[in-house]
């Protein structure tokens, strides 16, 4: 970590990236263009002496729960296949990363011996430590949970500061703020106001387990130029959900 890192918001920071944050414009798919912004901007936020972990979603390929009600298929066996998804979103991830001389390691709930490691959560904090870029995949390992879920899980085991959600709009709003002009958009919440109100920032299982360790949550747009090195210098991009 550079003597930097002193001047920081946070300095642990779990990233939870949709795969449609990897996809191509329509949403699916893999775009390596999409690939490489995430990658400038990792970049960007490392130089700062920032330990970054990411968890990867599989939204661009598949999604279990939907896949599942839409095709009238097994919820078990469709989220099995949502878990592969995001361990390819995880290699391709890592992948780009490493052809920009990033140090990463990629871990996944469930291992596959020589291609990614096993979960191991002191192995996975030692990295860290050690300046490497830290991705999880496959989910929490098992079906009916979210990738929302197993972000608030690890950022809970590796002792981050703080849960960034990337997003496709500026923070939370009271509705869907493109199909309700009238829409509020919050500078902060509580998580007990996320709840009561089901506001579909992330599934209700992340945000218990978020409040029940205090785990803070900022919710922003991942498409702003540098929005993550922002936050991190102490401006209010987006939503802060809290205690």
């Amino acid at each position: 970590m550079n003597q930097s890192s002193s001047k920081l918001a946070y300095t642990r920071v779990l990233l939870k990236l949709s795969g449609e944050a990897l996809a191509e414009s329509d949403g699916s798919g893999l775009s390596v263009t999409a690939l490489n912004k995430v990658v400038e901007e990792i970049e960007t936020i490392q130089a700062l002496g920032v330990e970054l972990a990411v968890v990867v979603g599989g939204g661009n390929f598949l999604r279990g729960e939907h896949f599942a009600a839409a095709k009238h298929f097994d919820r078990v066996g469709a989220d099995q296949m949502g878990m592969v998804f995001t361990m390819a979103n995880g290699i391709a991830l890592r992948t780009a990363l490493m052809e920009k001389k990033v140090s990463v390691r990629l871990f996944s709930s469930l291992g596959i011996s020589g291609i990614m490691d096993q979960f191991d959560r002191t192995k996975a904090v030692n990295a860290l430590e050690s300046g490497h870029v830290v991705i999880f995949a496959g989910g929490v390992g098992a079906p009916f949970f979210s990738t929302d879920s197993a972000a608030a899980l690890r950022a809970v085991e590796v002792n981050a500061d703080i849960i960034f959600k990337a997003s496709t709009v500026d923070g939370v709003y009271s509705a869907d703020p493109k199909l309700d002009p009238s829409a509020k958009r919050y500078d902060v919440l509580n998580y007990q106001t996320v709840l009561e109100d089901q506001l579909r920032i992330m599934d209700m299982t992340a945000i218990a387990l978020c409040r029940e360790n205090d785990m803070p949550i900022r919710v922003f747009d991942m498409n702003q130029p540098a929005v993550m090195k922002k936050i991190l210098l102490g401006e209010t991009e987006g939503t802060l959900i809290s205690n």
